[in-house]
């Protein structure tokens, strides 16, 4: 399955909210293979945005980076394509069946929408 990065991103907080869910046995399954291959994706795109905020930051007291102001589009821009970058991925998705008897938010459903299947 070919997704961009940007909603992988946007799939963190449904994941997690599902991960706390009591699923059946072989939908738990589905889910935490689901959710081990796109924390990978994550991670990975994690550790390019911080490599990219240490060329063109200062690093802070606290451990984070701030972009230099004559910087700013250019992080922007970087993060953008980015995000729009394709990954495949090898994985089924989630049918919403499969999620019947779960209770979920909606958000967490609109956050999963790449990932979940009717």
């Amino acid at each position: 399955m070919e997704l961009r990065l940007k909603a992988l991103a946007e799939s963190e907080h449904g994941l997690v909210e599902l991960n706390n869910c009591k699923l059946p046995a072989r939908t738990s399954f589905k889910v935490a293979k689901v959710i081990n291959i796109i924390a990978k994706e994550i991670e990975l795109f994690n550790q390019a945005k911080i490599k990219k905020a240490e060329e063109l930051g200062d690093k802070q007291d606290d451990g984070t980076y701030k972009i230099r102001e004559e910087n700013i589009d250019k992080f922007r821009k970087e993060i953008d394509e980015l995000l729009n970058t394709k990954v495949d991925l090898e994985f089924s998705q989630i049918n919403l069946k499969e999620l019947s008897d779960v209770s979920i938010s909606p958000s967490a459903i609109r956050s999963l929408g790449s990932i979940l299947t009717e």
